[in-house]
């Protein structure tokens, strides 16, 4: 009896794996294709992206960890102060504005006492129309710009002083009705791999599942006694997760930084 039932079950396994193995295969290479079709429609969700690059604490820092510095910036006692490097680009395939008028990005710290900018802004490539606006909100710097043309990039190195809470330093808003804008800690790399984890990572997933489960799976389920299978799973599933999730996380990785720097 259990000779027939141990048939049946190898009879039911290899007929199962023989079906979705094309069936598996086929929905990861129209995954993956459909993935890089849909690259040209993805990239076009960002248009004007400010993010920092770069964050770094002044004070307190390493040095001064241990003492209590009698610091102020205009007038106000000074907690913390963080030296943050903001980069702004178009990442869209058309110019932001018009010759005719200037449009104004905010750039805000609501969290924060005092946001300067320390510098004048660096845009790459010149020539490009950006210059500072005059504001009396300590927590605001205004930038006004003319034509930002595609893959145009401005950086501007900024001090945040007693920045407080967590999550992003800065909310970026422009007169542009409509524009989309994102801020982050992340480069833009980052942000596409979080956006499109799931749907890049999934045809990769299926199409190692193939090589990587059912050997797998016939290896743990040959071992005897049954107390024994149960032991193994943490590490079977550990070496699941290793064939399949991470070539998937890799793929997700490089696509975003080839988009990124393709676009």
């Amino acid at each position: 009896m259990i000779e027939i039932l141990t048939k049946v079950v190898d009879t039911v396994e290899t007929k199962v794996e023989r079906w979705t193995k094309p069936v598996t295969i086929g929905a990861g290479v129209v995954s993956l294709l459909w993935g890089l079709l849909l690259l040209p429609v993805e990239k076009r969700s960002f248009y004007l992206v400010t993010w920092v690059a770069d964050d770094k604490a002044v004070y307190p820092s390493e040095a001064t960890s241990d003492t209590d510095l009698p610091l102020y910036y205009s007038g106000v006692r000074v907690h913390s102060a963080r030296i943050l490097l903001v980069r702004i680009q178009n990442r869209g395939s058309t110019p932001i504005g018009s010759p005719e008028k200037l449009w104004t990005l905010d750039v805000r710290a609501p969290r924060a006492s005092h946001l300067v900018l320390l510098d004048p802004p660096k845009a790459t490539p010149t020539p490009s129309v950006v210059q500072r606006r005059d504001t009396s909100d300590p927590q605001l710097v205004q930038l006004d710009f003319g034509v930002m043309d595609p893959r145009v990039s401005v950086e501007l190195r900024m001090m945040l002083v007693n920045a407080t809470g967590s999550g992003p330093p800065l909310a970026a808003q422009s007169t542009l009705t409509g524009l989309p804008e994102e801020v982050t800690f992340a480069s833009l790399s980052s942000q596409l791999a979080d956006r499109y984890l799931w749907q890049w990572a999934s045809p990769v997933f299926l199409l190692f599942c193939v090589p990587v489960l059912p050997p797998l799976f016939r290896e743990w389920s040959a071992r005897t006694p049954a107390w024994k299978r149960v032991l193994w799973v943490p590490l079977y599933v550990a070496v699941a997760l290793l064939g399949t999730a991470v070539p998937a996380l890799l793929w997700v990785v490089f696509l975003s930084k080839v988009v990124a720097w393709l676009y």
